[in-house]
């Protein structure tokens, strides 16, 4: 059996192997001189032989083969020291053999040695009888002071092997107290990213939902800015993450087939608004020569290139930033070579080594106008180095900076990106001057100008004058002609004259609205050679799907199942959807999933993570493993707040077909919604903005903000405008009456957007609380601290959003201690969190629906039970009645009524009016079970707002009645 040992033990045991071969050679050697007993040396031969055959197979462990060698010397040994005149002749021998074998550094293995020793002692004290004649006082001084030295030898030799044990002991626990302490920052890092996310996702996923309502134009923009807001928090959250997973060691890399040109104009589209404040010049200069598939970490490689641009661009204020992409071709496939320059405020000496060392952070003077933690360059720098490349700085401050990184990648197909299909036929004529003063950018468009006719192999030349140009296109047919915005204007009729003879392409910024012929060909920076080869190649401008916003479609017959044990985040997931048009089904279980998903109707799944009872990983197993293609095949998305570091690996090695991290990108949804929804469901080009689902008269609401003008009185509007926007004294005030004690308004109102929208996520709070509380007793009393930790943490979220700050605060003390299963911080707390839980329950209960919602409290105990024995009684007789009238529907069409009734109140969305309804047939039965046992999963879904789940429910409900 091999074993894993270090270096240093393997050049350890050799040098002791080797030793022991050579003392073992000398010992045949002078078996053979002094006529010794022969069978020595086929004895020394055969230990020799089966030690060398131990170390060259590497035989059992370590330790075993160290013992092998030890008992062949002491052996060996031995046998050399009962052929001695005395034992003061083997103690240098023995000596020897102690320091030599010490370096094994086993204790054990010295007790073996000074067993030999002793043995050897009695041998020469008893039949030796020689050792005991020591003539002089000379000798025996002599002896003494051998004897003590080997003792002295042997107590040091164990001392200091011990000491070094019980350094290699310390060491391991404190590696595994490093590895606790890692372990516990990590699931705090998870934690956090899960915590911070939540909300960011409940503002973003507000924020767009309003954003397709009707809005006055400063109300539109105040919701962009909210926006903006929660994605720079988005972006920041995630470079904490991700440093506290490449500190720690735990990012790991995703390689997969790319191709370089899409993950280019991707970092270039982001750069367009990254630049549209500043409106810099910034050049990309690409090889078209790189291989057009790649194998490596392109979402990695993604990031490093828009973190090194976007740190240009924050930094640089004149001038501007230029990219240059190509390649160097190895035997493993190619070095990526990409390097970003600025003419920015540049870096010192210090600063430079700082990021090299992956210990930069941007000085706060430096970085006070930007936003974000200052941590890209750091991130950067530690994954190019992850990824196996390395990362070069040339910078002066005053005089920008060029960031030049290489990182190796697999080649998959080696075929050019790009290529001419006549590069011999073409000329290119380029009136096209850099707009900027700073010389290095008009060095850099020259260079860039030469690059690509050096790349493509074309004729190609520069005019400086209008005449210039005039005169070639009189002389020349055929020429392609490359314009500047500032060109084109000089004498725009004669290039739009021009541009049916000869092929014209117009280089524009982003931002410019230019009146441009029909004929003329477009190209909008920042452009790069790639593109200008797709126009001259005859195909569309690549810079007209990039100018469009997404491809709105709708699809209404398409339907999905949302998993999520958080009403709050169904909302926003629904609010999201409702564009598409698409049907939504919701579950808050795993359970209620599974027995969903049954129906096999379902186009494809968002499954939530972090659920109590079943987690999303565990019902996408169960899902996966019930029989039939059906199950094998439906596309599921891991849909969570833990989106940390190596999340997505985790999610699509456990088998889901995608991953969507909270808060919810709208463009990555988009993208999700038309991969993974059949496109036969799919209708293009409709106009996904109209909302649908809302009633009929809702379409006469959609008006502009004039219309609206003239609607709405001033006075009305006031009292809106002072609803939004009163002080949080105002509105504590206003609350007084509730009584709603333990809730930060201020915070509810920001979380919320505003009272109406408070009072809607505080009914949906208020619904799902009861049956939070029953879960919680039970998770308590069967110490199931895992779901027990999972339902803490959903009622802390959920309490957060509605301000109640201290309930959330317990809330998450008990997570915590739940994940750490401590069960005496659990029980020193529980009652307090289930008390105020419970209380926040029955208080928002009576601020939804008012005093006689809740017993009076200024009641004496004995009238307020005696009002609760009046109810039962009441409440039984009333029972007792409608028994004796019917105790079973056992009419089809008794319970037909009655299902249609309950239909109309869920198909008109009135979730107080099914819940009377419910009531209304309290006590009846069907097919011998309480109506109500039978409908409690309708009222679930419906209490959920999945109505259409719901009404589903209830037509297969009663079938054999």
């Amino acid at each position: 059996m091999n074993d894993h040992i270090s270096l240093r033990e393997r050049r350890r045991e050799l040098l002791i192997t080797t030793a022991y071969t050579f003392f073992s050679v000398l010992m045949i050697i002078v078996t053979q001189v002094e006529a010794w007993p022969l069978f020595y040396i086929p004895l020394i031969a055969a230990e020799l032989a089966f030690v060398w055959w131990s170390y060259v197979v590497k035989f059992r462990s370590y330790i075993f083969r160290a013992a092998i060698v030890t008992m062949a010397t002491c052996l060996n040994i031995f046998l050399y020291g009962i052929q001695g005149e005395n034992f003061m002749v083997l103690i240098p021998t023995i000596c020897t053999q102690f320091v030599l074998l010490s370096l094994y550094e086993i204790v054990r293995i010295m007790d073996i040695v000074v067993a030999e020793t002793v043995i050897l002692f009695i041998y020469h004290a008893t039949v030796n009888s020689e050792m005991l004649i020591l003539d002089t006082k000379l000798e025996k001084s002599r002896f003494m002071l051998q004897l003590l030295s080997l003792i002295a030898l042997i107590i040091l030799c164990i001392y200091r092997i011990r000491h070094h044990v019980q350094e290699e002991e310390d060491t391991i626990l404190l590696e595994q107290r490093v590895n606790k302490e890692m372990k516990i920052k990590d699931d705090f890092v998870a934690n956090t990213s899960h915590e911070l996310r939540t909300p960011v996702n409940t503002i973003s996923g507000m924020c767009e939902i309003l954003l397709q309502k009707p809005l006055t134009d400063d109300v539109h923009r105040n919701v962009v800015d909210i926006q903006m807001t929660s994605v720079e928090l988005q972006n920041i959250i995630s470079d904490v993450m991700d440093y506290s997973a490449l500190e720690s060691g735990t990012l790991l890399l995703s390689p997969r087939e790319y191709n370089i040109t899409s993950t280019i104009n991707d970092v270039m589209n982001t750069m367009v608004f990254e630049n549209s404040e500043k409106n810099l010049e910034v050049l990309f200069d690409c090889d078209p020569n790189i291989p057009c598939l790649l194998e490596g970490d392109e979402q990695q490689l993604r990031r490093i290139l828009s973190s090194l641009i976007s740190n240009a661009i924050k930094f640089t204020t004149e001038g501007g930033v230029i990219v240059s992409v190509t390649y160097r071709k190895e035997r493993y496939g190619i070095n990526l070579i990409i390097s970003v320059r600025d003419t920015g405020i540049g870096l010192s000496l210090e600063e430079q080594e700082q990021i090299l060392r992956g210990f930069y952070q941007q000085d706060s003077d430096r970085n006070r106008k930007s936003t974000g933690m200052g941590l890209g360059l750091t991130i950067s720098s530690s994954l190019i180095k992850i990824m196996g490349g390395f990362m070069t700085i040339k910078s002066k401050p005053g005089y920008g900076s060029e960031f030049t990184f290489s990182i190796p990648q697999k080649v998959v197909k080696s075929d050019p990106c790009i290529s001419l299909q006549h590069p011999g036929t073409i000329k290119m004529v380029w009136y096209y001057n850099s707009r900027s003063d700073n010389s290095l950018m008009r060095d850099a468009l020259a260079e860039q100008i030469n690059h690509f006719a050096d790349y493509f192999g074309v004729a190609s030349q520069r005019a400086s004058t209008l005449e210039e140009v005039k005169r070639i296109a009189s002389k020349e047919w055929g020429i392609y002609l490359v314009l500047g915005k500032d060109e084109y204007m000089q004498d725009k009729e004669y290039f739009d004259a021009l541009a049916g003879m000869i092929t014209i392409v117009l280089i524009l910024d982003y931002a410019d609205t230019v009146n441009v012929a029909s004929k003329i060909h477009v190209l909008h920076k920042p452009y790069n050679s790639i593109m200008l080869a797709e126009i001259l190649n005859g195909r569309e401008q690549p810079t007209t799907a990039r100018r469009k916003k997404q491809k709105e479609f709708v699809a209404p017959t398409a339907k999905i199942l949302v998993v999520d044990d958080n009403l709050m985040n169904l909302k926003v997931v629904e609010g999201l959807l409702r564009k598409y048009r698409i049907k939504i089904v919701t579950a808050t279980s795993g359970k209620e999933a599974l027995n969903l998903i049954d129906s096999r109707d379902y186009d494809f799944v968002f499954m939530d993570h972090m659920m109590p009872g079943m987690d999303g990983v565990e019902c996408f197993h169960h899902i996966r493993s019930k029989p039939g293609v059906y199950f094998a095949q439906v596309p599921i998305i891991a849909l969570t707040a833990n989106a940390i570091a190596g999340s997505r690996e985790m999610f699509l090695n456990e088998g889901f077909n995608e991953f969507v991290a909270k808060p919810i990108d709208t463009a990555l949804l988009n993208d999700v919604l038309q991969r993974f929804i059949p496109v036969d469901k799919q209708i293009q080009g409709t106009s996904a903005d109209a909302e649908p689902q809302e009633p009929e008269e809702t379409k006469d609401a959609v008006e502009t903000a004039e219309t609206k003008e003239t609607k709405e009185t001033k006075e009305t509007k006031a009292s809106r405008k002072e609803t939004l926007i009163a002080s949080p004294h105002e509105v504590e005030e206003s609350s007084e009456d509730e009584e709603l004690k333990g809730i930060d308004m201020e915070a509810a109102i920001l979380y919320c957007g505003s009272i109406e929208d408070f009072k809607e996520l505080a009914e949906v709070y208020c619904k799902s609380g009861k049956k939070y509380v029953e879960d919680l007793k039970t998770a308590y009393d069967a110490k199931d601290w895992k779901n027990y930790s999972i339902l803490a943490h959903t009622i802390k979220s959920t309490s957060k959003t509605l301000g109640a700050n201290e309930l959330s605060e317990l809330a998450f003390t008990q997570e915590m201690a739940g994940k750490e299963e401590n069960e005496d911080i659990i029980m020193m707390h529980h009652d307090a969190f289930s008390k105020e839980y419970d209380r926040m329950l029955k208080m928002l209960n009576k601020y939804l629906k008012g005093d006689s919602a809740e017993p009076d409290h200024n009641k004496s105990r004995d009238e307020a039970k005696s009002d609760d024995s009046k109810k039962k009684a009441k409440a039984k007789a009333d029972a007792k009645a409608k028994a004796e009238t019917t105790t079973r529907v056992s009419d089809i069409d008794d319970w037909n009524a009655i299902r249609a009734e309950l239909i109309e109140c869920l198909e008109t969305f009135e979730t107080r009016a099914f819940t009377e309804c419910l009531d209304k047939y309290h006590g009846r039965t069907l097919n011998g079970k309480p109506l109500a046992d039978v409908l409690s999963g309708v009222e679930r879904k419906a209490q959920a707002f999945d109505f259409e789940g719901a009404i589903a429910e209830l037509n297969v409900i009663g079938g054999d009645a």
